[in-house]
């Protein structure tokens, strides 16, 4: 379950007034970027926990895996959340 809404309400526009268009488009493109690391991360793992003989060390790099995993998903997440509030602040835009 996302911590973030999937309808942008007049509430949520008025809370993030402040923050400039062009400062969520940096703010996606960072997340992305972050995304990206957390996917190379994920593989690795995944390599090590398939290839090696270590009880131990296939231990660490599941979890390892699912950490990255778990972050790609709110780093995901909060992509959505900042694409939604950019569409809403688009004129004509229903938003409530």
């Amino acid at each position: 379950m996302s911590k973030y809404p999937s309808v942008i309400t007049d509430s949520i526009l008025e809370q993030n007034k402040y923050i400039s268009d062009d400062e969520i488009k940096a703010d996606i493109e960072d997340t992305l970027a972050e995304i990206s690391i957390e996917e190379a991360k994920a593989e690795a793992n995944e390599v090590i926990f398939n290839k090696s003989s270590n009880q131990a060390e296939r231990k660490m790099a599941a979890f390892r895996r699912d950490a990255a995993r778990d972050a790609i998903q709110r780093r995901q997440e909060f992509v959505q959340f900042l694409e939604l509030l950019l569409a809403a602040r688009q004129p004509n835009n229903a938003c409530t």
